[in-house]
């Protein structure tokens, strides 16, 4: 956190994009609720305590979620020209995730039904070229300024996902598989 608010004062609020949302130690405060998360999930003890709070935990994390929701919508993109909300919004994001996931993975079966559902194991196999194309995807249409086209919103999104889903595939199928079957031998 500290990283993230001393970026944001160094830097200034419009350049801070890649060292806070594309590197790794802007993203730590995520990585390390994923890691507990992990820990709560591999450790019975603690699956057990998180049972007698479990509603608790649910609730704030959708509580949180929804906050950062409705302070994106209210401000767009202009929230993050301050440095306290440069600092905490996406660590927030990160924590309301995981603890939302806390209760989820608790309910083993249901999340193993979840996981088994063929479009979700799909998306699983290609996620890393999903994870390496989407911010290119951004980045050209960005530059390409399609968002000043007049394009109703929904169908740039639904379109920019639809265009990072088959290039992901194509990707994954044609380069990251190869290299996969390499790894293998």
């Amino acid at each position: 956190m500290c990283y993230r608010y001393i970026v944001s004062i160094i830097f200034g609020f419009s350049h801070t994009g890649v060292l806070l949302i594309n590197q790794l130690p802007g993203r730590m405060p995520q990585f390390i609720a994923g890691i507990f998360l992990a820990m709560i999930y591999m450790r019975g003890d603690l699956r057990e305590r998180i049972k007698k709070r479990q509603y608790y935990i649910l609730l704030s994390g959708v509580i949180i979620y929804l906050a950062c929701g409705l302070i994106w919508l209210r401000g767009g993109d202009g929230i993050f020209e301050n440095a306290i909300t440069e600092t905490i919004y996406h660590p927030l994001l990160g924590l309301s995730f995981a603890m939302i996931m806390t209760v989820v993975l608790r309910k083993e079966r249901a999340f193993r039904n979840a996981l088994e559902f063929r479009p979700l194991v799909f998306i699983g196999l290609i996620s890393y070229s999903i994870y390496l194309w989407h911010f290119f995807l951004l980045e050209v249409i960005s530059f390409t300024g399609l968002l000043n086209t007049g394009i109703p919103p929904f169908i740039m999104f639904m379109t920019a996902i639809l265009t990072v889903v088959v290039i992901s595939t194509f990707s994954y199928y044609g380069i990251e598989k190869s290299f996969l079957k390499l790894k293998a031998r």
